[in-house]
């Protein structure tokens, strides 16, 4: 219902990608199907219409969707990644070019939590 509104932001657009695809690993459990039946189908809408919002996540997103790549509809993009990733983003040169791209700690500290990224910060200041 709300997807025009979300289109208008490509940087919210990667950073929901990051969020799910780390929640669907976490969301294994049987009782969880459903759910992440939803977040599975939301992601790959988005990483197939928006690709290009999402290659700004970099290096992380290939780790990520290493991740969830034995999930149906996560391999099949994986494999079209792979094999035609011109088809998802006609600037899109392959998973090279995500590697070549550093994340954005934006990304990971959209995942931290205020307490945890003061501790992080201090640990990496000493």
């Amino acid at each position: 219902d709300n997807r025009p509104w979300l289109d208008k932001f490509p940087f919210l657009v990667a950073s929901i990608v990051y969020t799910f695809l780390r929640l669907i690993e976490d969301h294994i459990s049987p009782h969880l199907s459903n759910l992440r039946q939803k977040e599975v189908t939301f992601a790959v809408s988005l990483l197939r219409e928006r690709m290009a919002d999402c290659l700004v996540i970099g290096r992380d997103l290939v780790r990520l969707l290493q991740n969830v790549a034995r999930i149906p509809e996560f391999d099949s993009l994986w494999r079209e990644l792979l094999n035609n990733p011109k088809s998802l983003c006609p600037g899109f040169n392959g998973i090279s070019q995500l590697l070549e791209t550093r994340t954005s700690r934006r990304f990971l500290q959209s995942r931290l939590t205020p307490e945890m990224e003061r501790k992080l910060v201090f640990l990496t200041s000493q």
